[in-house]
């Protein structure tokens, strides 16, 4: 059996951090605006509805920049590997992330064929190389066919790893079978 491992980076969290010290920043200047705005209106202005606008903006900034640490710090600890059986094909891929402060959490799917491997790149994860996969499996049942989505984040060369993700599923022949949202019919 036959193991690979995908591992997410902090080059590829890049923009995530941006854009939240982007938002962060934007939201921090807007406060300061607004606070002296109040403190010179003229006193015909009801200032009940800014001063509350300029709390929930007080609340908004630290909440923004703890998140966004929080989900780059962790993120950086997220391991995918691809496990082939003896033919050499995928056939299950498990996630690891570690989390605040020591949790660990484990998730696995079984699949018989990748159908879709997405590339999705922000113009700054252009930039570094970086960006994030998001597979689509199939597991054949007696009755139905299961479609799950599966991402993979922040990671740095992602249209090599789709490559090498492809080479290594199965071959099919057949009908490429692919579900639609339909209503049931009664």
């Amino acid at each position: 059996m036959k193991t690979f491992e995908i591992r997410s980076t902090f080059l590829g969290y890049v923009s995530m951090i941006f854009w939240g010290l982007f938002w962060s920043i934007l939201i921090f200047a807007l406060n300061q605006w607004m606070t002296s705005y109040v403190a010179t209106v003229e006193d015909a202005v009801d200032r009940r509805f800014l001063a509350f606008l300029i709390w929930i903006i007080s609340l908004v900034v630290p909440i923004t920049a703890v998140c966004v640490s929080y989900a780059t710090f962790y993120g950086l600890f997220r391991v995918t590997s691809f496990h082939s059986n003896i033919d050499g094909n995928c056939h299950k891929v498990s996630k690891t992330e570690y989390g605040f402060p020591f949790s660990k959490h484990t998730s696995e799917a079984i699949f018989d064929r990748i159908v879709r491997v997405k590339v999705e790149q922000s113009s700054i994860g252009r930039m570094l190389n970086t960006g994030n996969l998001t597979l689509t499996l199939v597991t054949f049942t007696n009755a139905d066919v299961i479609e799950k989505e599966w991402e993979i984040p922040a990671i740095k060369n992602p249209y090599q790893y789709q490559e090498d993700i492809m080479s290594q599923s199965p071959k099919h022949e057949g009908l490429d079978v692919r579900l639609k949202p339909s209503s049931v019919a009664q």
